[in-house]
């Protein structure tokens, strides 16, 4: 039970809005990180006090913090690129141009 608490309020508060945090510092992001491995060895009773904590975020199936907020990003923009119903955002979004041509420029061609 504990765990499903624990795991509630990790999604609740960490992942609500994280497309926030995109863009902030390293040592903010490394006290988020600290503040979700606390609450992963607060949560297991039986661990071995060595345990490292990026195996008990396998076991509760949880990503370390800055991973779900690339994605979020990523999936917003992809959404805002490839959708009509968010053209606000995607009228800020410019397609990467490069100056001088690339050889994967010609990869799906073939």
């Amino acid at each position: 039970m504990a765990a499903t608490v624990a795991s509630a309020l990790v999604s609740a508060h960490l992942d609500h809005v994280n497309s926030i945090f995109y863009g902030t510092s390293t040592k903010q992001m490394t006290h988020l990180q600290r503040v979700q491995n606390v609450l992963t060895r607060g949560v297991v009773p039986n661990r071995p006090p060595a345990s490292p904590s990026l195996h008990l975020l396998k076991q509760f199936h949880w990503l370390p913090v800055e991973r779900p907020i690339k994605f979020q990003i990523a999936s917003l923009t992809f959404k805002a690129l490839q959708t009509v119903l968010l053209c606000n955002l995607s009228q800020q979004l410019f397609p990467y141009a490069p100056t001088r041509p690339l050889t994967s420029d010609n990869f799906y061609l073939v």
